[in-house]
């Protein structure tokens, strides 16, 4: 009987383990990807990066560095948040910002030094950092997305 006993305490104590984890919103076995009540996500699906819904394509031979992903964290810009994707491969380093607000993000212009481009069909500004490189900021769907890297190529490859 106390077998019986034990068996029908452990079944239930597993019932109500599994009806807890369930109950939470935010359990979820897909890795690669993270999300926050801020509304901020990231997710990495091959070679496809999606930040803040905005899809993007990670160069081959790049890989995350997952200890530098910032979700829906305090923005430069006031009032906006930043959802950062940090992608390497050897000495190369590109970022992937999305910076966004409730009512959206307006770009009235660029950094002072920077020339008004179209890279793969996104009109924005493009500046060179001695320290980051290469930095390309553009408005998608009222989000300011800010990418950097080495060179305009990989800023490219990133958009295609």
């Amino acid at each position: 009987m106390r077998k019986i006993l034990f068996l029908v305490l452990a079944i239930f104590a597993i019932c109500i383990t599994v009806s807890a984890v369930s109950a939470d919103d935010d359990w979820s076995f897909s890795f690669g990807s993270s999300s926050t009540t801020d509304g901020g996500s990231v997710e990495i699906n091959n070679n496809e990066l999606k930040i803040q819904g905005e899809k993007f394509t990670i160069p081959k031979g790049f890989e995350e560095s997952e200890e530098d992903r910032l979700v829906a964290e305090d923005s430069s810009i006031e009032g906006a948040k930043v959802s950062t994707c940090v992608l390497e491969k050897g000495n190369e380093t590109i970022f992937v910002k999305v910076h966004f607000a409730d009512g959206g993000l307006e770009t009235t212009g660029g950094p002072a030094d920077s020339k008004n481009v179209t890279i793969a069909g996104h009109k924005g500004f493009l500046s060179h950092d001695d320290v980051s490189g290469t930095v390309f900021d553009f408005e998608l769907n009222e989000k300011l997305v800010e990418i950097t890297a080495p060179n305009k190529k990989l800023i490219e490859e990133v958009l295609k």
